[in-house]
């Protein structure tokens, strides 16, 4: 009989071992899923923040050109005669207030009125 409580002992112990070893691997399997859904999430944000760098990196480009061209001479100029109607000394604007009626001109004719314009040396 005591063989018999021996055996069963034995048995719970097996028993146990088997249900702590189950345990540990289903938490083992947790964890390595949790680690893997993190490890997606990591790189699909590394990903998306690497777009956003280079697209800063692009403008940071398209800055620095129109830095240079700022200070240029012909910048300040073709600003200057742009937007704030500067004529250098000589010159005279034409604003044309019917510009529909300037398509149903002639190449012939546009030369008649460009010879009209122009001023005689």
């Amino acid at each position: 009989m005591r063989w018999l409580q021996s055996l069963r002992r034995m048995q719970w112990s097996w028993l146990m071992v088997i249900i702590i070893l189950v345990l540990l691997a289903t938490v083992f399997a947790f964890a390595m899923n949790r680690n893997d859904a993190l490890r997606r999430q990591v790189r699909s944000e590394e990903s998306t923040q690497q777009y956003i760098l280079s697209r800063k990196e692009e403008e940071l480009i398209s800055l620095r050109a129109k830095l240079e061209d700022v200070g240029s001479k012909s910048y300040i100029e073709n600003h200057a005669r742009g937007d704030l109607s500067y004529l250098k000394p000589g010159e005279v604007r034409y604003t044309v207030t019917n510009p529909e009626l300037l398509d149903s001109y002639t190449a012939d004719e546009w030369q008649i009125i460009l010879n009209e314009m122009a001023f005689p040396d």
